[in-house]
């Protein structure tokens, strides 16, 4: 006696409906983990972000879902683990300025660097950004940029190096 399988059930007509019915049952936001490693990872110094995190938590107010909520106290969570040691948002935030040059070789270099990993040199949108800095500055931004792909690519061929061996974590 062969078991009956219940139906499927096909959204061919509306994907509305399916959208509809599947998403009231799951809370779909950015985790933890996507918003610190992914989204906030990319801005590096504590000023910008701090102020990247405020500038969500101010949009995301707004917007009053389950969904932002979640987001909302993963953020705040976030902002309390980076925040200095007795200090507040707005002390942080006196500093942008003085962050803001180091923020920008840190970025460029890391965008630069991935070019030159990925595409073997610096893309031309990237360059030209580079270019319109101060001397000392791009100076500053190609060794940074210099300095990441030796690191990354040192990062790299470990990797490599561990999964031909067999020894992955």
């Amino acid at each position: 006696m062969s078991e009956e399988k219940a139906p499927v059930k096909k959204y061919n007509e509306s994907t509305s409906d399916f959208i509809a019915e599947a998403l009231p049952m799951v809370a779909i936001h950015r985790t933890r983990f996507e918003l610190e490693h992914i989204w906030l990872a990319q801005h590096p110094g504590t000023a910008r972000k701090v102020y990247t995190i405020l500038a969500e938590l101010y949009k995301l107010e707004d917007i009053g879902t389950q969904t932002a909520e979640l987001e909302i106290t993963i953020l705040k969570e976030l902002l309390n683990d980076i925040l200095p040691e007795g200090s507040g948002p707005q002390e942080v935030l006196g500093t942008l300025e003085d962050e803001e040059e180091q923020y920008w070789v840190e970025k460029l270099g890391k965008m630069a660097s991935v070019d030159i990993l990925t595409v073997g040199k610096i893309q031309p949108a990237t360059m030209e950004i580079i270019t319109n800095l101060p001397t000392n500055v791009m100076y500053r931004t190609i060794r940074e940029t210099l300095i990441k792909v030796k690191q990354l690519n040192a990062e790299i061929q470990n990797i490599e190096q561990a999964l031909t061996s067999g020894q992955t974590e």
